[in-house]
């Protein structure tokens, strides 16, 4: 019989092959265990015959000698004997020959089921060699499997040997980047404390030197007579403005840039118009009939804010590349160049008397810069939040700034570097423009949280809101505007649409749409009482 043992302890893990093939061997020795017993069997049945036939051999001896003495015996009383004693030894050879016979036919059918067993046997021979040939080779497979993990494994001790190092030089790269992350830190407020104190020195310095030029200049306006002339109201200048008129159809629209447009803001007579863009360019568009003037060129990345200085002398344009440029108009040429700023730069506007720039940055500072000292910043306010806008109330000797933190910050742009109000709960999300309303009283803001607020800065609360389900501010950088009288509020929303509000009642007065297929970024309102907007596929539209 086979033995199981020797082959499967090789390999305790025995899958289901393995069990079948044990199986198949366990059956094999039960029929071999079958055949012995037939065998032995036969052997009996074959010693059987030949004694059943030395008895017959021996009984036909008998037999044939009495039939030789009863013919040689005369007596009756001998013959009858003999013949009976002849007769029941003929009953016993028959018995005998039907004993043999049986156990003739019994020897056959064992001899043919042994037949039969040798034929099955064979086969299943030639399946067990088959199967033997199977098991070497997959004994041999999983032998040279075993060797490949023995290997892996080998290469996994190695890698995670090489892993643990790097992990603990990780550990080690980030201790040290934490400890100079701190360092940094330490540093940066280091910094930060010195700027706002070298920014605070600064700003001293500047309002006694301004004190300084302003007295001398007054004493020599005294001496020529000329101070009555020195205070004459600037405001007076400006164009008186007429009610406007609800715009109610899109009288042109036209691809004003090859890029998105940003913003866009009137002269103050309303025959100019300026458009900045991602194309790094500011476009003066003149006349009714909005010819291009010129192109202004010189900024390093998108123009996100444009404003005429009084007398439409001047133009400005804040742009991302942490700068404001400002250009004269008839010469299309920069006057100069505002670099102190380390964020993109939102926000700037003019002073009332054009002699100063108020700019607002994502570094989280406001600047004040004098162009009669070719663009020298005279202060910096840290204001804890990135600004997204700003306008200038009180003649300029405020600043009302909005920022990313949702808060509306007013300033006094003297002296102070504190903000005078912070207004917190006006917007729920990021403010992302304001706009000075004509008495200088309000302002209007816009806001990602898809709302307008007229607010009243002297009382610093809300007056309107202007909502609708439609509108969405799409961008940081949208910005609202005021109609010239104060009576309308317009804002671009992320459908193309321009929504026109009353600020008297709260109620929306209309909806504009024309050739915008994207959101409009920005709307500007003319003292001739045309509408502007512009959108972020570079299409500028004209509302009348």
């Amino acid at each position: 019989f086979y033995s199981m043992s020797a082959p499967f302890a090789l390999f305790p893990d025995s899958s289901v092959w393995k069990i079948s093939l044990r199986d198949s061997l366990e059956r094999k020795n039960e029929e071999l265990r079958a055949f012995t017993s037939i065998l032995r069997a036969q052997e009996g049945l074959r010693k059987k015959i030949q004694t059943l036939t030395k008895y017959n051999g021996a009984l036909e001896n008998q037999v044939s000698q009495l039939k030789k003495r009863g013919v040689s015996s005369s007596s009756p009383q001998g013959s009858e004997d003999e013949n009976t004693r002849i007769q029941k030894l003929q009953e016993e050879l028959t018995a005998s020959y039907k004993r043999n016979s049986e156990d003739a036919t019994a020897m056959l059918a064992l001899t043919n089921q042994i037949q039969q067993i040798q034929r099955d046997m064979l086969k299943k021979e030639e399946k067990m060699e088959q199967q033997q040939i199977e098991m070497e080779r997959i004994q041999n497979l999983c032998t040279m499997r075993a060797n490949e993990a023995k290997a892996s494994e080998e290469k996994y001790q190695t890698v995670k040997k090489e892993l643990d190092a790097a992990q603990q030089a990780f550990k080690q790269v980030n201790d040290q980047k934490k400890a100079l992350n701190k360092d940094y830190q330490e540093l940066l407020n280091r910094w930060m404390a010195k700027a706002e104190e070298d920014a605070k020195t600064m700003n001293l310095a500047n309002e006694l030197y301004s004190d300084m030029v302003t007295m001398k200049r007054q004493d020599q306006m005294a001496r020529q007579g000329q101070i009555e002339a020195s205070n004459v109201d600037l405001a007076a200048c400006l164009p008186t403005v007429a009610i406007n008129a609800l715009p109610t159809r899109e009288k042109k629209s036209f691809q004003g840039h090859k890029g998105e447009a940003n913003c866009c803001a009137y002269s103050s007579t309303g025959n100019l118009l300026a458009t900045g863009s991602s194309d790094r360019n500011v476009a003066i568009w003149e006349g009714s009939v909005l010819s291009k003037k010129g192109s202004l060129t010189g900024a390093g990345q998108s123009i996100m804010c444009t404003h005429f200085s009084l007398g439409d002398e001047y133009v400005l344009g804040s742009s991302n590349d942490n700068t404001i440029r400002i250009w004269k108009i008839d010469t299309q040429r920069i006057r100069c160049t505002l670099t102190s700023h380390i964020g993109k730069v939102y926000s700037a506007k003019f002073s009332s008397d054009g002699e100063r720039v108020i700019s607002g940055s994502h570094d989280r500072t406001l600047k004040v810069w004098d162009l009669n000292r070719g663009g020298k910043c005279l202060r910096t306010i840290f204001c804890n939040s990135s600004c997204n806008d700003l306008c200038l109330p009180l003649e300029g000797t405020m600043i009302c700034s909005v920022h990313l933190d949702s808060n509306i910050r007013l300033w006094d742009a003297r002296s102070s570097d504190k903000p005078t109000d912070v207004l917190e709960s006006i917007h729920t999300k990021q403010v992302t423009s304001v706009c000075l309303s004509p008495d200088a009283k309000t302002v209007l803001t816009c806001s990602r949280d898809n709302t307008l607020k007229l607010i009243d800065l002297k009382m610093n609360e809300t007056l309107q809101t202007f909502y609708h389900p439609t509108f969405r501010t799409e961008t940081n950088w949208s910005r609202a505007c005021l109609s010239p009288d104060g009576t309308m509020a317009a804002a671009g929303s992320s459908n193309g649409s321009v929504f026109i509000w009353d600020t008297l009642n709260g109620s929306l007065k209309t909806i504009l749409e024309g050739q915008h297929k994207r959101a409009v970024n920005s709307v500007a309102w003319s003292t001739q009482g045309e509408l502007c907007s512009c959108d972020r596929s570079g299409v500028i539209s004209i509302w009348k």
